[in-house]
């Protein structure tokens, strides 16, 4: 009798697991969850409420969507394809931002160099260093799923200059 009872409630939990509406319907709510936390710049904050995006949670979302849809698990409909989109897009101007501020580190060397000549020099030193951090490396990686979303030109520079790093620094 126990042996029938325990394998009834295995069906049944087994039923339970395999319950594709219940599954459509759980993924649909943690979707709207996360489009209803998206910030009007695309980034995620790190919790519901949270005033700012962090670049770390929009890069662990976004390279978590980019794995699900390169192992063939999601299958979306265009709403969370919006929402990466947008946080693809928040990601790029961040990338672009950090790259940025390395250009304006480098130009402030050039321009305390006492010759043109040393200061060029200074400028192409200082950027051929090792300027690779968490977030770019993340970023690449993280971009590799998306190569559907164009890039502008100012960031494909961005980008192609980190992914140079990255090949020099490996």
């Amino acid at each position: 009798l126990r042996d029938a009872q325990s394998e009834t409630e295995q069906k049944k939990r087994i039923a339970l697991l395999f319950d594709l509406t219940k599954m459509k319907n759980e993924q649909e709510k943690a979707l709207h969850k996360l489009k209803n936390i998206q910030m009007s710049s695309g980034g995620f904050p790190w919790f519901k409420g949270g005033r700012y995006a962090s670049t770390f949670i929009t890069q662990h979302i976004a390279t978590g969507f980019g794995h699900l849809a390169k192992l063939g698990v999601a299958d979306f409909d265009t709403s969370p394809t919006k929402m990466i989109k947008k946080a693809v897009l928040f990601l790029d101007e961040q990338l672009l931002e950090n790259y940025e501020k390395l250009l304006k580190k480098a130009s402030k060397i050039r321009q305390t160099s006492k010759t043109e000549k040393k200061g060029e020099k200074a400028y192409k030193a200082f950027l051929s260093k090792n300027n690779l951090s968490y977030f770019s490396i993340q970023y690449l990686y993280m971009r590799s799923f998306y190569p559907n979303i164009s890039l502008d030109n100012k960031t494909k520079t961005a980008v192609e200059y980190y992914q140079n790093q990255s090949i020099i620094y490996w």
